[in-house]
């Protein structure tokens, strides 16, 4: 992003507010970390934007003002809801817990840079969400759980299923690398790991919030092509 116009941008925080969207810095602040990792892809290169749970739509139109090319794509189920209908955003009626809904939305619209789960808060929902739509993201892209104390409320479910990657990310302890694509075993243990554990480069939590950031999966691949062929 250039000097110019880093300098004209308004920040997501200062967006926020303006919008009326509770992410902001006077409600759960979760824009301070949407803009570190925004900044880092440069916002003009977001392409499409997935959030779930819309309420008035004031996020919606904050991520389309701070990312000037993203599409960005809403998933609501109340059909009362004033929503915008713009070249660039858009609002699909529909419920979280509803798989073929959320694979038509994504085989339509994604793949997507950026997926916001702030929904129903339904454990259940939260991880048929996740398992669903994360094979529909760009290499790089961030799947983003908000307001997930509220896992602590019920079965407390959705919470453990993400400290879970942990031990995914990891690959539950099969490789002593730091990076499995240095492991010199590369070759045989790509044949062995799930999709998922493919595919996650890291999990971030920071209060009520947690992040899932996806590998380039393509470089991984050639990855694994070059360790078999200099092991042949």
């Amino acid at each position: 992003m250039s000097e110019c116009v880093a300098s004209t941008r308004k920040s997501l925080g200062r967006l926020a507010l303006e919008y009326g969207t509770d992410k902001g810095p006077h409600g759960h602040n979760y824009t301070r970390h949407y803009q570190q990792y925004l900044d880092d892809r440069v916002p003009d290169t977001i392409n499409r934007i997935l959030e779930i749970g819309v309420a008035h739509a004031a996020s919606l139109r904050m991520w389309a003002d701070y990312c000037p090319r993203a599409q960005v794509t809403g998933l609501d189920n109340d059909p009362r809801g004033d929503y915008p209908a713009t070249d660039r955003i858009r609002v699909i009626l529909g419920d979280q817990h509803d798989l073929v809904k959320l694979r038509d939305i994504a085989a339509e619209y994604g793949p997507f840079d950026l997926i916001v789960d702030d929904g129903s808060h339904v454990c259940e929902d939260i991880i048929l969400s996740f398992e669903t739509l994360w094979t529909y993201m760009v290499p790089g892209g961030l799947y983003s759980i908000e307001d997930l104390h509220t896992s602590y409320w019920s079965d407390r479910k959705a919470i453990e299923y993400f400290k879970g990657l942990v031990d995914t990310i990891n690959l539950n302890g099969n490789s002593g690398w730091g990076d499995v694509r240095n492991d010199p075993e590369f070759s045989r243990l790509i044949e062995s790991l799930s999709p998922l554990q493919q595919c996650v480069e890291s999990v971030s939590f920071f209060k009520s919030l947690v992040w899932v950031n996806m590998r380039d999966v393509d470089r991984l691949a050639t990855a694994s092509k070059s360790s078999a062929v200099g092991a042949a």
